[in-house]
């Protein structure tokens, strides 16, 4: 330290950020980001975004500010009640024509609403399944761990009867990716179901429906069903819906 070419390197400040991402990129999961300079952060916001955001109980998130250097995002990530949300406008332009690419898009809860009341009223599944009632007037829920205000997933909707909770994935021609989401989805579903204390829905009286009900069935519905879709979903116990009504 006595040599005066030694020089102390900068010592590397790691963020917490959270990032979005899913159906209206309402999921949220924790990343971290290491600089070493501020030089080094404004290379890396020249093409994302990064937020100072407040969380407010019961509704949405404030956006406080843009963060626009180094020392105001370690500033910012000291203040309690608020985190840093980063967001990359590049992200969502992928996600939004991957989307939209073949004419694939779900045209936003009305499709999700008018097949999720169509199961509830569909004679094939009653005679399996019994009489059918819709959870949450059909319309989608989130689903977060009690006293987290970030959103573990999202189902489109739900229908129940006195045993069964039928999840029901809507997608305009469902891939076969779509099949193993489901099934992920239906896991995390079941163990809602049987730890319900632990868990809060967006709307909140949407658990209140789901009381006494153990098992998922899994419901894939959709316009367009490759062969090699309906097999996979087969292979998984996963129910296929035409939306057509075929």
């Amino acid at each position: 330290k006595a040599d005066p070419l030694y020089v102390m390197a900068p010592k590397p400040v790691t963020l917490n950020v959270l990032t979005r991402t899913g159906k209206d990129r309402k999921i949220q999961h924790n990343s971290t980001i290491e600089f070493t300079s501020n030089d080094d952060f404004k290379v890396f916001v020249a093409t994302r975004e990064i937020w100072h955001m407040k969380r407010v109980k019961g509704r949405v998130d404030e956006r406080l500010s843009a963060i626009r250097s180094l020392d105001n995002a370690i500033s910012a990530s000291k203040q309690d009640g608020t985190f840093l949300l980063l967001d990359n406008p590049a992200d969502e332009l992928r996600e939004d024509v991957s989307v939209l690419k073949g004419g694939e898009k779900n045209r936003a809860t009305g499709l999700e609403q008018q097949t999720t009341k169509a199961l509830a009223s569909d004679h094939t599944l009653q005679h399996k399944h019994g009489k059918l009632s819709l959870v949450n007037g059909g319309e989608s829920v989130e689903f977060k761990v009690a006293g987290i205000s970030d959103i573990a997933f999202e189902v489109d909707g739900l229908v129940r009867n006195s045993k069964e909770l039928l999840l029901n994935s809507v997608k305009w021609t469902p891939k076969d990716e779509d099949v193993g989401e489901l099934c992920d989805t239906a896991s995390r579903l079941h163990t809602v179901l049987v730890n319900p204390s632990i868990y809060e829905t967006v709307p909140e009286d949407a658990l209140a429906e789901l009381e006494g009900l153990k098992e998922v069935v899994k419901v894939l519905s959709g316009f367009n069903f490759s062969p090699s879709v309906k097999q996979k979903a087969k292979d998984n116990g996963v129910v296929c819906v035409h939306t057509d009504g075929n």
